[in-house]
C-alpha cells in the first residue's frame, strides 16, 4: 500500500526538492500552497505524514481546536 505524504509549503523549490526524494523511495506526494488546503486534505484523505511550512497556518480558534 502506497503511504501518502501532504507537504504544505509555499516555496516550489523546497517542494520540488522534497517530491524528488519522496517519490523516489515510493511515496505518494500531494503538495499545496496553503493551509486551508492542507486541513481540507488531511480532513478527507488518508494521510501517512503530514510535512507543513507553519507559517501558512493562519485557522481560526474554532478549527485550530478540531486539528
Amino acid at each position: 500500500m502506497t503511504k501518502n505524504i501532504l507537504i504544505a509549503e509555499d516555496d516550489e523549490d523546497i517542494v520540488g526538492l522534497l517530491r524528488l526524494y519522496l517519490e523516489k523511495d515510493g511515496y505518494k506526494v500531494i503538495s499545496v500552497d496553503n493551509g486551508e488546503d492542507a486541513f481540507k486534505i488531511v480532513k478527507n484523505s488518508q494521510i501517512s505524514l503530514a510535512l507543513l511550512d507553519l507559517s501558512l497556518i493562519h485557522i481560526s480558534e474554532p478549527t485550530r481546536r478540531v486539528v
